[in-house]
């Protein structure tokens, strides 16, 4: 049963990490704070919580990024002086479960494609022939609570001058890392295309600073959620690999040429955007990780992302950019 009714609720949603996990869930709790009289808390960790609070409406709780056992028990006492209505579990690990458990609350749960994940990482190739309906984790976790399937993005500011184009070469694993200098590259080719194109390069970790000659402003190591949101929003899309930044784009409504390596959108983690697009290679060896840690080749090691080419991102983000764009909603792949 759909847990968004008019009936007013105290609800907790539990999302602990990380990053594009996170924003992932952002429509979710959006619709449970648009019907009147909802009290809607959630609970995440302390370096995710800035995430929601941006979010009108919420009430956020933070667990320490690493936190003892003492330090959990305290949360959840304090937790359960709250007597919520129910409890969603958006997290589905073994610390998410274990709170909901000393809650007790009534928990509705995100049920983990564990099965459909073990499939995809042994029969690779194969598998993704096995499972090639539209699936997105985003709008798994929707289901929980409303029956509609469609995601809200907000509207980006199309009054900004130029045409403007973020990049963002970072990932958490270096294993899913289109290398840097191609990035460079790409850019160098759109500025040298259309002299009305502007660059701007993203990142929550502060990287070398390469590329002074096609960057016009160098955002990498602002972690400032409200202004990647303000930066994201004047441009007309997003360059980045398969990241939380792609997510963060999506949900100011710009879509994304996201070029994925070790992982498929099989996975249900790709971008929803009508017009965003993957760029990748059909490989017998992907997905072979959420991660790309287990790569399988004997040779020619992360083929998956070395065999992307320059010209290959460089025709598809041209074709993005020539095209006009709308203000659909959000679907699955």
């Amino acid at each position: 049963e759909a847990l968004l009714t008019t009936r007013p609720l105290k609800i907790l949603v539990i999302r602990l990490s990380a990053w594009g996990d996170v924003i992932l869930t952002l429509d979710v709790v959006r619709r449970l704070v648009s019907v009147p009289g909802n009290e809607v808390h959630v609970l995440t960790k302390q370096k995710f919580s800035a995430v929601y609070r941006q979010e009108a409406g919420l009430q956020v709780h933070e667990v320490p990024d690493e936190a003892s056992l003492r330090e959990l028990h305290d949360v959840i006492g304090k937790l359960r002086e709250e007597d919520f209505d129910y409890v969603i579990d958006l997290h589905s690990n073994l610390r998410s479960r274990l709170i909901c458990v000393l809650l007790m609350r009534t928990v509705l749960r995100i049920q983990k494609p564990r099965l459909r994940e073990t499939l995809l990482f042994t029969l690779r190739g194969i598998g993704c022939l096995l499972y090639r309906r539209p699936y997105s984790r985003a709008l798994v976790a929707i289901a929980l609570v409303s029956p509609s399937s469609a995601l809200s993005p907000s509207r980006r500011d199309d009054s900004t001058p130029g045409c403007w184009v973020a990049l963002c070469g970072e990932t958490a694993w270096s294993t899913k890392q289109w290398p840097q200098e191609r990035f460079l590259e790409v850019a160098r080719r759109l500025k040298a295309r259309d002299s009305a194109v502007k660059v701007v390069w993203l990142g929550l970790n502060q990287q070398q600073r390469l590329g002074a000659d096609v960057c016009d402003e160098d955002a990498r190591g602002v972690a400032d959620l409200q202004k990647l949101r303000t930066l994201l929003g004047r441009c007309q899309l997003l360059l980045c690999n398969d990241t939380g930044m792609m997510h963060l784009a999506e949900d100011q409504g710009v879509p994304v040429a996201a070029i994925f390596g070790p992982t498929t959108i099989e996975l249900g983690f790709g971008p929803r955007l009508p017009q965003s697009r993957i760029i990748e290679r059909k490989l017998w060896c992907r997905p072979c990780s959420k991660n790309g840690s287990r790569c399988h080749r004997v040779i020619q090691k992360q083929a998956c992302l070395k065999s992307v080419s320059v010209d290959d991102v460089e025709r598809i983000v041209t074709e993005m950019l020539t095209k006009p764009r709308s203000h659909g909603s959000l679907t699955a792949l």
